[in-house]
């Protein structure tokens, strides 16, 4: 339930009370505070079901978090390893070329 609207019904209540012209109150008394305590859990569920909503919304975004995490760090040791056969490849073209040049000249 909307929070202004609620609270617009409870000022009509409050002024039906207030101005009510019979000497008995306590029916509407009565009337008033069921009023309220259905106002407070309303109030009360709408809160709960909203912060239920954003904790389900922040456990995706974890999740999803996760998951890019052990992307980037497969992707690093990918990385990782693609360097070491890089390094090795340059070595055997140095060495290679080293011995060109010894056989060579």
């Amino acid at each position: 339930m909307n929070i202004t609207k609620t609270m617009k019904a409870h000022t009509l209540f409050w002024n039906y009370f207030v101005f009510v012209g019979n000497s008995d109150y306590g029916p509407t008394l009565n009337l008033f505070l069921s009023f309220k305590k259905w106002v407070m859990q309303e109030s009360t569920s709408h809160l709960k079901r909203s912060i239920e909503n954003k904790d389900r919304m922040i456990s995706v975004l974890s999740e999803k978090i996760n998951s890019h995490l052990l992307l980037f760090d497969s992707i690093e040791k990918e990385v990782f390893y693609i360097k070491q056969i890089m390094d090795k490849v340059q070595n055997i073209v140095k060495n290679k070329e080293e011995v060109g040049k010894l056989f060579f000249n």
